[in-house]
């Protein structure tokens, strides 16, 4: 039976590029190790990704696949509020493999994440809020935002920085995610964390099929 292909996507502009090395061989690593796995970075930085990072990779995995996508920069906090908008200019690609999942590059894999991800939307409780009371959540307050949540879907907190799923379902979610946050821009309103507020929103309708 052929095992199912992933994708890995960072974005790595301007002085983030600086976390990449590491998050990839982290990754490298730890990730669905035994897959088959495209890490693609969206950069502007001025080299060569390929020729940078695969030789370094983990030498005691299969070869590492390296996809470049070129993006400008763009301030705090648009780098992160437009993430999937800069995903879904490469949905062509993305669609190549089977699962797609997106980490923040300024973290770090520490131990093996295995074939228990791979499942239909996968979303991780936010760390720092877990066994919070739902009151205490920081849901979007604003009823002005897309991103806004009815007080009785409020019951978990997921993070932004990892998240992902079967590749058509989670590219679903980001379409709709950003087509909320354009509405948000339309009217002048900034969800108060942003990206993270959308996705919340989008989980709180539609609960991740893997906690």
């Amino acid at each position: 039976m052929t095992k199912p292909t992933a994708n890995l996507c960072v974005i790595a502009t301007g002085k983030y590029l600086g976390f990449l090395l590491p998050m990839l061989m982290s990754a490298r690593r730890y990730f669905l190790a035994d897959f088959a796995v495209a890490f693609h970075v969206w950069t502007d930085a001025a080299i060569s990704l390929d020729s940078l990072f695969a030789p370094r990779l983990h030498p005691n995995s299969m070869d590492a696949q390296v996809v470049c996508h070129r993006v400008c920069h763009e301030p705090w906090p648009y780098v992160s509020l437009h993430r999937f908008r800069t995903l879904l200019a490469s949905t062509d690609d993305l669609l190549k493999a089977d699962f797609t999942f997106f980490a923040d590059v300024d973290a770090l894999f520490v131990r093996p994440v295995g074939e228990d991800i791979l499942s239909t939307l996968v979303a991780v409780k936010h760390p720092g809020l877990v066994g919070r009371p739902p009151e205490q959540l920081p849901f979007e307050p604003n009823p002005a935002s897309s991103a806004w949540v009815p007080v009785e879907l409020r019951r978990t907190y997921y993070a932004g920085g990892f998240q992902g799923g079967r590749t058509e379902s989670w590219l679903q979610a980001c379409r709709e995610i950003d087509g909320r946050i354009r509405i948000d821009e339309k009217n002048n309103v900034m969800a108060v964390s942003h990206d993270e507020s959308h996705w919340n929103c989008y989980m709180a309708f539609r609960p991740p099929a893997r906690t």
